[in-house]
């Protein structure tokens, strides 16, 4: 649980109570950047730093901080996240929708991909937040779009629509809603169960060291650069005060 707290009077530590209350089976890792142990549990600050797989993910984390967990998750390899946050399109407009986007962007990291007709790609940080992404996510958006597309995106903090995410092999499959793509997935994931389990992880293996053949330069220095400047703090300030920032390059 990512964003877990020892405080029963947050949504966060209630979710903990809960889950111990009636003995939730699965081992529960909680990640908590500001508590060493929660619920008698170690807790990591990252999910990156968490012990063996994680098969889910439970992120209650402010909504502008979402795409920076998700991003780790990916790093880690966790299966599936559920996000338990507001602030989003349903509330913060173009701003959450901007999110949305981002969000969508991060699941390059799956294996599989598809979409319904509203979906939107796009990491419109350098207009909403001001942080960059890790160099890891730029290289899977390269990968998947090319260079030219990433610094278009990237460097106009353009959205593209469902269509060309197809065209240019962001998604497999394009829907036509929400609906269709729940079951064309369940459909999928069903298929696959009944192929040849050895077939598959050699696939995905091979496909793994094909892609750790050149190695990542490092990115702690852009990182730091973007996460540590003054400019993230009045990115955040400012999606929350639903204003525009004011960037100062500092």
């Amino acid at each position: 649980m990512i964003g877990a707290s020892s405080d029963l009077s947050s949504l966060r530590g209630r979710l903990v109570a809960v889950m111990d209350r009636h003995d939730y089976a699965a081992e529960l890792i909680p990640i908590s950047r500001s508590e060493a142990t929660v619920a008698g549990r170690p807790a990591y600050k990252s999910i990156t730093e968490a012990p063996g797989e994680v098969d889910m993910a439970i992120v209650i984390v402010p909504a502008p901080h979402v795409p920076a967990v998700l991003a780790d998750c990916a790093a880690k390899g966790v299966k599936a996240a559920q996000i338990i946050s507001s602030g989003f399109a349903e509330e913060s407009g173009a701003a959450g929708r901007d999110l949305q986007a981002e969000i969508a962007a991060i699941a390059a990291a799956s294996d599989l991909r598809i979409g319904s007709r509203d979906l939107k790609v796009g990491a419109p940080i350098a207009r909403t937040l001001g942080n960059c992404l890790a160099i890891g996510n730029l290289a899977r958006f390269v990968r998947l779009v090319g260079e030219a597309r990433t610094k278009y995106m990237l460097l106009t903090a353009s959205l593209i629509d469902a269509e060309e995410a197809a065209s240019s092999g962001f998604i497999s499959e394009l829907l036509e809603d929400r609906d269709a793509v729940l079951a064309r997935a369940d459909e999928m994931a069903r298929g696959i169960t009944d192929l040849a389990p050895l077939t598959l992880d050699a696939t995905m293996r091979g496909l793994q060291r094909l892609r750790d053949t050149v190695p990542l330069p490092d990115d702690h220095d852009l990182v730091k650069q973007c996460f540590g400047s003054a400019d993230f703090k009045e990115g955040v300030s400012a999606f929350f005060e639903k204003r525009k920032p004011d960037w100062k390059g500092a």
